[in-house]
């Protein structure tokens, strides 16, 4: 008999032991189910907000094509009008600057030319130089020997 009773007790604490996990998982699913509702109400309420402004876009868009849509063609053709003449000038620019660096590029060989052809006259220049300090040196050497007193001739020689 005190195995039976004991049994009973042990069955007792697991019935215990399932019945409040039973209550403590029922609460959870009670819990669940509100946060689904709640999410569920939201979402509800969400979609009535886009409702409701996606009619507030379409009226105000109608509203807009009947007020400005005539006025919006006219100057959509200006504005391509105006991106044509910007473009023809983007153009006139872009060739301008290629001509331009084109000449900058000759100017730049023509500059390092004339550099070298200046190297070149300045070696010559040197060398002329050079040439004229020795034509100088010979001219004064022969202009000493040709103004050289000549030696005197016998007096006898002379007369003959």
């Amino acid at each position: 008999m005190r195995k039976k009773v004991q049994t009973v007790a042990r069955i007792e604490a697991k019935t215990e032991t399932l019945l409040q996990e039973f209550n403590h998982l029922n609460q959870s699913v009670k819990n669940q189910t509100q946060t689904v509702n709640d999410y569920k109400k939201q979402y509800e309420e969400a979609q009535q907000r886009i409702e409701t402004k996606r009619n507030e876009y379409i009226q105000l868009r109608d509203q807009w094509y009947v007020q400005f849509a005539p006025l919006t063609l006219d100057s959509l053709e200006r504005e391509k009008t105006n991106v044509r003449d910007e473009e023809k000038q983007m153009r006139s620019l872009r060739e301008a600057q290629a001509e331009w660096h084109k000449e900058r590029e000759q100017l730049q060989r023509d500059e390092r030319t004339l550099e070298q052809r200046a190297s070149e006259l300045q070696t010559e220049q040197i060398k002329l130089e050079h040439q004229r300090e020795s034509l100088k040196k010979e001219t004064e050497s022969f202009t000493k020997k040709s103004t050289r007193p000549r030696r005197k001739r016998n007096v006898r020689e002379r007369s003959g």
